[in-house]
């Protein structure tokens, strides 16, 4: 078995191992939990967490304030 051989079976494998993870990835089954892992970013956090993000965000807004 040559070279080339070796690399035809192994680019052959690696195609396969591709097509069963596009398979995986994309098939109906796991339909549901990607639309639910989208929907994280919209959903809505505790106030606890909101609150927090807003004083981060009014902390980044005035660099002056160095409080903390």
């Amino acid at each position: 078995m040559d070279l080339g051989a070796i690399h035809g079976i192994w680019t052959v494998v690696l195609l396969v191992v591709f097509a069963g993870i596009v398979v995986w990835a994309f098939g109906r089954t796991r339909r549901d939990a990607f639309e639910s892992a989208a929907r994280i970013p919209f959903e809505d956090d505790d106030e606890e967490v909101r609150g927090t993000r807003r004083a981060t965000a009014s902390r980044n807004r005035n660099p002056g304030n160095r409080d903390g």
